[in-house]
């Protein structure tokens, strides 16, 4: 059986579906898929012929080996336990949820769980995707699941207690990012004779160059910044500016994301009933 599963089918179970049938890493023969919602099945089935769609839950399980479960994080618990019995020691469970650990899990599914955080921008095979393993993981387990998200991006494998923080700079970058140039193209509009569109189509090239420069030359942040940054010019004013005000923004994500993760943690724990 070589079929992948997929429960739910949101927005980053869609990205990494497209991804995985771009990068010819999984054949659309090979994918079943279940949702609530039937008309993006439909969606699914109308740009794929060959995918395969299940009628229910439990169908993707006994049909797959390979199960990633994309359901919000509080309806996780739910899935599990509709999915249960069909959970035997050969299958795989990959959980696709902030705030919700493993061990959680376990309390239904003693078997093989991998936790990922993938990022959106996989809709393009770049990118990096967290991912952990439990115990009862097999080194062959590991290697397969690794290979096939290597062809919609890289894979970074940490420990699970790390992902509140690299998940800012993973799967949150892309909308952080898009976030802080929108207010930087804001400020500039607001200069006179700027406009939008024009400012927006400087800063995404600038973006990517600067991107692809720091790749290509193998350069630090840093030696970039020493690079362009001279003496009383334009560039050290704007970098002076961002070194007084940004690390305490920086610091702050970091804070609430990990309040918002150990919080979240304490609910799907409670919700498990690994807390009274």
């Amino acid at each position: 059986m070589n079929n992948i599963g997929f429960i739910g089918v949101g927005h980053m179970a869609t990205a990494l579906v497209h991804a995985f049938i771009r990068s010819k890493a999984i054949k659309p023969e090979n994918i079943i898929l279940s949702n609530r919602s039937k008309e993006k099945l439909h969606k699914f089935k109308k740009a794929y012929a060959a995918i395969q769609i299940a009628q229910t839950n439990i169908e993707v399980v006994k049909k797959s080996n390979l199960i990633f479960v994309c359901a919000n994080t509080g309806e996780v618990i739910h899935v599990m336990k509709e999915i249960s019995n069909g959970l035997t020691e050969s299958k795989h469970v990959v959980i696709i949820s902030g705030g919700l650990e493993m061990e959680s899990v376990e309390k239904i599914f003693k078997g093989k769980i991998s936790k990922l955080i993938p990022t959106l921008t996989c809709e393009v095979l770049e990118g990096t995707s967290l991912l952990c393993h439990n115990g009862r993981m097999e080194l062959r387990e590991k290697k397969y699941l690794e290979k096939i998200l290597k062809k919609i991006g890289s894979v970074k494998v940490v420990r699970e207690e790390q992902f509140a923080a690299y998940t800012v700079l993973s799967s949150c970058a892309p909308g952080l990012i898009a976030s802080i140039f929108e207010l930087f193209i804001e400020s500039a509009v607001k200069q006179k004779g700027i406009d939008y569109r024009t400012s927006f189509e400087i800063i995404l090239s600038s973006m990517f160059g600067t991107s692809k420069l720091l790749l290509e030359k193998n350069e630090s942040f840093r030696e970039l910044i020493g690079r362009v940054a001279r003496k009383g010019g334009n560039t050290e004013l704007g970098v002076n500016a961002f070194e007084r005000a940004l690390p305490k923004v920086y610091r702050s994500i970091f804070e609430k994301v990990r309040e918002n993760e150990i919080k979240r943690n304490l609910q799907t724990r409670k919700q498990f009933g690994l807390l009274s």
